[in-house]
């Protein structure tokens, strides 16, 4: 093969300026810059709050996202993978001036929103527990993604995780559970089970972290600070802790009796007439449980039902800051960064950026019911989303560059080169659980943290070696039976068409024509000597039979430069970031 080491960093910088730049110009073979986002299509509130906002900062918004870009943009946030070449031409296609609003419609509608929805909220509420821990993170997300599904709200969900009783998994091995856990699609709903609950089952040893996590992740208060004792500083106490700790104080996960050996622990989570503190009870969960139980902001919760009135009053309509904690969340997911940053410190210190727009959309998520899709939709078809990717701009007016989730990047590689079905031919019974190992090998080596407060990227050489030379990105760029690129190179097609059409599997969009022209004169100039890739050291890689058993198709010096053309493709920065 081509030497790739030279040929990933051209393919890098140049992909990671079109990832960056704010318009392509008409018949170069992107699509041309769209004109400014109609307010009737985006909504004339926020984008009248964002314009007002701007002229008062003087601050120069980059151009609208041209429609390739939005398409993909949205699919991934919506869906959590990229648009197929067919979708992408059918929206090129459409003249229709309402075509990104009906587009949101149809990602919005889908089951898959629910499942990416799903994904999101059980990696934030359970962090890294899981099976081992008794945490069946596959029943939490099977649950939440039911509830999606019935277009349940907001306010219906969080009452169901604060207040929520039942069991918590429906048993099985922990490496079924784990297998469950990280399958592409979440598992059928069983109504006897209450998913829910393994988010009290994951903080089942410390109500002091489930009070701190519960007030960060509904309301965007930090509390927990105040455990111990009262800060100068802090606008909350340690009796308002104690007293919001108090609400959880009697919940109990009890572990059923009968289990097998590499069984998961099922839990039956349930509240007790009075706290069962045990020998081992902190002074703090002492304080706790002699604390009257009391909202933030002094409300009674009463003995009886003591976690059904805190879920009450968070989700009450005329708390606001509910509303907010919410807004706030998905604004940062969408576009990188929140209204309040970090998206979990509402304090009267940590005043918000634009705080009108946050308002605006606080209240309407509040008048449409907490519609979880409704709010999206809105942040969605705003101007701020339908920027193009720039330098940080001030108030959203570039849209964020930043990496994808790993996860995503694992499924955009694995679906852009085919490579699903054939892990399962190879591999049979293990497809999924090579699956479930790679995709976690490269969570473990890629994923930032996005409670951090940042989202800046600057990777390491390890992630550099895993995107460039790992097994995942070997394999998905060879010419094999059943992959992408040899049905493209045993198609008639001639060079631009097979080069767009590689552009479209990975990029979604197709190739300009310097770009046609620049890998044309790459797979016209002759093959030096082959060179072999430098593997990264995993000896427990779960796809390293794989690499050895399939052997490329490629019948020639050009066919080979093909793969090396869509190795570079899947190793670009335009595919690996959000933009």
């Amino acid at each position: 093969m081509k030497a790739r080491s030279a040929l990933w960093l051209t393919v890098l910088l140049a992909s990671l300026g079109a990832a960056c730049s704010c318009n392509k110009k008409p018949g170069s073979g992107g699509a041309a810059a769209s004109a400014p986002v109609s307010p009737a299509v985006a909504g004339s509130r926020v984008d009248g709050l964002l314009r007002a906002a701007w002229a008062k900062e003087r601050v120069t918004a980059t151009a609208t996202a041209d429609d390739a870009t939005f398409l993909r943009r949205a699919t991934l946030d919506l869906w959590g993978a990229l648009p197929t070449p067919t979708e992408l031409q059918t929206f090129l296609t459409d003249a229709g001036a309402d075509k990104r609003a009906r587009l949101v419609d149809r990602l919005l509608a889908d089951p898959r929103f629910s499942d990416r929805f799903a994904v999101i909220w059980t990696d934030y509420l359970l962090g890294e527990q899981g099976p081992k821990d008794g945490v069946d993170r596959a029943a939490f997300r099977s649950w939440l993604k039911h509830r999606m599904d019935e277009r349940a709200p907001w306010d219906s969900i969080v009452r169901e995780l604060v207040a929520g009783k039942g069991t918590s998994s429906p048993g099985g091995t922990v490496a079924e559970r784990s297998l469950a856990s990280h399958a592409p699609l979440a598992e059928p709903f069983d109504k006897d089970i209450l998913g829910s609950t393994n988010y009290l089952v994951r903080f089942r040893g410390s109500v002091e972290d489930l009070t701190g996590k519960t007030s960060r992740a509904f309301l965007g208060i930090q509390i927990q600070c105040t455990q111990c004792h009262d800060h100068k500083t802090e606008a909350w106490t340690s009796a308002q802790f104690k007293g919001f700790a108090a609400a959880f104080i009697q919940t109990r996960a009890v572990a059923e009796k009968d289990k097998d050996k590499g069984d998961i622990r099922v839990f039956e989570v349930k509240d007790q007439p009075r706290a069962k503190l045990g020998p081992k009870a902190t002074d703090s969960q002492k304080a706790i449980a002699a604390a009257p139980p009391r909202a933030l902001d002094g409300t009674v919760l009463g003995d009886d039902a003591r976690r059904k009135a805190l879920a009450d009053w968070i989700t009450d309509k005329k708390n606001p800051t509910f509303a907010k904690a919410f807004v706030n969340r998905v604004w940062a997911w969408l576009l990188g960064s929140g209204f309040v940053e970090p998206v979990d410190d509402f304090r009267p210190g940590n005043k918000p950026d634009l705080p009108e727009l946050l308002d605006a959309l606080a209240e309407g998520f509040v008048a449409k019911g907490h519609d979880v899709r409704g709010l999206i939709r809105s942040i969605c078809l705003s101007e701020a989303y339908q920027r193009s990717a720039g330098p940080p701009g001030k108030l959203w007016s570039s849209f964020a560059l930043r990496p994808l989730p790993a996860v995503l990047l694992f499924d955009a590689v694995v679906a852009a080169a085919s490579l699903a079905p054939i892990v399962e031919e190879v591999m049979g019974e293990k497809a999924e659980l090579v699956r479930a190992k790679t995709r976690q090998r490269f969570v473990l080596v890629l994923d930032v943290d996005e409670d951090a407060g940042t989202h800046s990227f600057e990777g390491s050489i390890a992630q550099a070696l895993l995107l460039s030379n790992g097994t995942v990105s070997r394999v998905a760029a060879r010419a094999v039976d059943g992959s992408t690129l040899l049905a493209l190179l045993r198609s008639p097609s001639n060079d631009d068409a097979k080069i767009d059409a590689l552009y479209q599997r990975t990029l979604s969009r197709s190739a300009t024509a310097e770009e046609r022209a620049q890998w044309k004169r790459f797979l016209d100039e002759p093959a030096p000597a082959a060179e072999e890739p430098v593997k990264v050291a995993s000896p427990n890689d779960p796809l390293a039979r794989l690499d050895k058993r399939l052997a490329s198709r490629a019948r020639n010096a050009r066919e080979r430069a093909y793969e090396d053309l869509f190795w570079a493709l899947l190793n670009s920065s335009e595919m690996a970031m959000q933009h």
